[in-house]
């Protein structure tokens, strides 16, 4: 008996040595790859694959995107975070996917956006939303307008702003009546700055082959006049998809029936269609 009480109690101190010896290893193992982490380059980002519409980054592009992942933790990058400051360096381009390739390498595809209309803020007051406004107002107002900075935006599909347009561009003039300035810059969203999302509607217009030249938006009442080369329309910004299908719908039957519209109204279950005489 005492021989096998003495073989018991050693068996427990080996045991407890065993355990003790696991715990520094287990230790000494995480210590070493917290140093690693923290304290050598072999876990940070040191190349960087950069694609644009599935085309290899211009030499501008991969500069900006590789100075803002350049020595960081390949583990601890975010593609949310990283998506938020490729917006603000170049708001012209969509994060569309970030990936790490362990343990060094990060690869980027970006999307460029698409730009949907020229857009002037007028705070002026000169103009006020009614059915009969035409054309020639709009074109006059949209060059008058006393515009931030007089800068024309680019407004692409998501509703972001960026860079001046050229005055030769093709794309609609939207004349856009706010109560007063806002600070606006490369890179705004107007959805988080709260504005109707006209530029859904005029992608959805343009997707069907109903081009605009010129649009009128009033921010406060939300409501929108655009106008093609051929009739102008009133939208609201409720059930705007029912709003374009009806557009549409107006248009093919004017056309079988020989009509020509000159305004329609939208905003109503009912729609209102006024034709030329």
């Amino acid at each position: 008996m005492r021989f096998k009480f003495f073989s018991l109690r050693k068996i427990r101190n080996q045991r407890k040595f065993l355990d003790l010896f696991l715990i520094l290893i287990i230790t000494s193992f995480t210590f070493l790859i917290v140093y690693l982490f923290t304290n050598t380059d072999i876990l940070r980002i040191k190349k960087l694959d950069c694609y644009l519409d599935n085309r290899r980054c211009s030499q501008e592009i991969w500069a900006g995107i590789y100075n803002l992942v350049s020595g960081r933790l390949s583990l601890a990058l975010s593609g949310d975070w990283l998506g938020a400051k490729i917006q603000k360096i170049f708001p012209q381009y969509k994060n569309e996917k970030v990936e790490v390739k362990f343990p060094d390498r990060l690869v980027v595809n970006l999307s460029e956006g698409l730009p949907v209309a020229i857009a002037v803020f007028d705070f002026s007051g000169n103009l006020t939303f009614n059915r009969e406004i035409n054309l020639k107002q709009i074109e006059t107002s949209f060059y008058q307008a006393k515009s931030i900075s007089n800068v024309r935006w680019l407004v692409d599909e998501r509703g972001v702003v960026y860079s001046e347009a050229e005055e030769n561009n093709s794309l609609p003039r939207m004349l856009i009546k706010i109560k007063e300035p806002i600070s606006l810059s490369s890179g705004s969203s107007l959805a988080d700055l709260s504005f109707p999302p006209f530029w859904e509607i005029i992608q959805v217009l343009s997707d069907v082959n109903l081009p605009l030249k010129y649009g009128y938006i009033e921010t406060q009442s939300g409501q929108m006049m655009v106008f093609s080369p051929d009739w102008r329309a009133i939208f609201s910004f409720n059930n705007t998809d029912f709003q374009v299908d009806s557009l549409q719908l107006i248009l093919s039957r004017a056309k079988i029936e020989g009509k020509v519209p000159q305004l329609i109204d939208l905003r109503f279950e009912k729609p209102i269609v006024k034709y030329k005489d």
